[in-house]
């Protein structure tokens, strides 16, 4: 039971949330907030006479729709349309703001306020991209079909809240990034193997959390011979797919272009004579169903790496790979992922081995920290630098 109080302007939003309040005490918040400060001072996020801490983010917070929202609600003041919005699991209403800066009137009754619907993202118009289609030649290998589909869809998971709604350009690149990155195992485990006393867990990724991970530089970026191009209109990024591939003035071999958008991907290739190729569009994430098994496959295939890595163990025999792969780390994702970067050993068949237990127990998502013991397997979190993408295996 909580209550996300919201100040939404055009650059990003300022979020402060707390065990709940209802909804006449929201009013009052929020007109009191109004009366001590102006627009230009509340967009800064410094708020006077409110004794709340503020967090800056860069989207606004929906979490209605989830199993995780509980009996919260959320109360914005919307900058942007001079709007105050309030929102619980069964409806969501408004107010103009200039109702709440009336001098001496009597604070705002629910009659007053009116519903309104939040519009879903923009649907792709897949006859945009009509026939002739071509899709990568190139074959993903068994140790990466293995492991990262199954990281891919639980991401999609953990942040579905997200992902079912519209968002603001950092979002997409964050989100879009995360996906990349997770495609190519450019990621980092942090194991967790010290016991601790915890009782009542708290989610990893709750309904009210965005991801907070570095950003990259650019919206188009290249990987191995693949560009990346991130952009919430699949075909604004074909454009831009066309325009560079024709500016290279056949300079260039061969070059493949990812056109991302997270909840739609289509993949573009130019050869060496200048012909410009691409696949029909494919739903990747949308919050609503996890990505499936074709479009992480079209997403695998234009990542691959330029070529095969080589060292002097790929001429050991199997059985001796798999167990140099046993001593990397102490849990086992951090091996598979390791082993599928230099494409050694055997498929990861996400089994762990329990002391004192049989072999072949489940590795499983981990969505909320939980109590340790002596005997608990190790927990491996997928973090991105620092930071933790609220992806974790038990």
């Amino acid at each position: 039971m909580s209550t996300t109080i919201q100040i939404i302007t055009e650059e990003c939003v300022y979020i402060s949330t707390s065990t709940r309040v209802e909804f006449e005490f929201l009013v009052k918040y929020a007109r009191r907030m109004l009366k001590d400060n102006s627009n230009d001072y509340l967009a800064t996020g410094h708020v006077t006479g409110i004794s709340r801490v503020w967090e800056k983010r860069d989207d606004v917070v929906r979490p209605f729709g989830d199993i995780r929202q509980g009996r919260m609600n959320v109360c914005s003041l919307d900058l942007t349309q001079d709007l105050l919005l309030f929102s619980d699991a069964s409806e969501n209403i408004k107010l103009p703001l200039s109702r709440l800066r009336e001098p001496k009137s009597e604070l705002p009754q629910r009659s007053e306020f009116t519903p309104y619907k939040i519009d879903p993202p923009p649907l792709l118009d897949f006859a945009i991209f009509p026939p002739p289609y071509k899709s990568p030649s190139g074959a993903v290998d068994v140790l990466r079909l293995a492991l990262i589909p199954p990281i891919l869809s639980d991401f999609a998971f953990q942040w579905r809240h997200i992902l079912r709604s519209s968002y603001r350009k950092p979002t997409l690149r964050r989100l879009a990034e995360a996906v990349v990155k997770i495609a190519t195992l450019d990621f980092r485990i942090e194991e967790v193997s010290k016991s601790n006393n915890i009782f009542f867990g708290s989610p990893y990724v709750d309904v009210t959390d965005q991801p907070l991970w570095k950003l990259g530089e650019d919206e188009m970026f290249s990987v191995g011979n693949t560009t990346v191009i991130v952009h919430e209109d699949l075909e604004t990024a074909f454009k831009i797919a066309k325009e560079e591939a024709a500016s290279a003035n056949g300079l260039i071999q061969q070059q493949n272009y990812l056109l991302f958008s997270v909840r739609y991907l289509m993949v573009a290739h130019v050869d060496s004579t200048g012909a410009f190729s691409h696949t029909a569009p494919t739903v990747f994430m949308d919050g609503h169903t996890l990505p499936s098994p074709s479009a992480i496959t079209l997403l695998l295939q234009v990542l691959l790496p330029p070529w095969p890595p080589h060292t002097p163990i790929h001429s050991l025999p199997l059985e001796i790979v798999d167990q140099i792969l046993l001593f990397v780390s102490e849990g086992p994702v951090e091996a598979a992922r390791l082993g599928c970067s230099l494409d050694l050993g055997r498929p990861f068949e996400w089994k762990k081995e329990l002391r004192h237990k049989q072999q072949g127990v489940s590795i499983e998502l981990l969505q909320s920290n939980s109590h340790r013991s002596d005997d608990t397997p190790i927990e491996s979190k997928i973090c991105f630098g620092d930071e933790f993408c609220g992806v974790s295996y038990l």
